[in-house]
């Protein structure tokens, strides 16, 4: 089948690209995540080797390096979403346009066939 070909040859680059940018989505968050337990780590040990003023400005250091490598990982993985959201409904699309384009072709040659037939 031709059309068969042609549906796997249009779609399949996109449908690889697109595992690529779903890795993105899925590891961005646990980078996150890995960040704000290395921070808190931190925070903790911060509070437990210090003493006094330093305690305040190393559980600070901490909170914020957890909050800030939260923040990076939901700021790169809800934007992938929405991008992988918005191509995976343009593949939809494009493969809804291709299946009406060879039903199209195929009920134009069976009409063509219908009509050179002498009756």
């Amino acid at each position: 089948m031709r059309f068969d070909e042609i549906r796997i040859t249009q779609l399949a680059t996109i449908q690889q690209q697109l595992k690529f940018v779903k890795c993105l989505v899925a590891a961005a968050p646990l980078l996150g995540l890995l960040g704000t337990v290395l921070g808190m780590l931190q925070t903790f040990l911060g509070i437990s080797t210090s003493g006094g003023v330093e305690t305040a400005a190393v559980v600070a250091s901490g909170i914020s390096e957890a909050l800030v490598t939260t923040e990076t990982g939901l700021t790169i993985a809800l934007p992938a979403l929405f991008m992988v959201m918005f191509i995976q409904r343009q593949t939809h699309q494009e493969e809804a346009k291709l299946a009406r384009l060879e039903s199209l072709t195929l009920t134009c040659l069976n009409l063509g066939a219908k009509n050179s037939i002498p009756t």
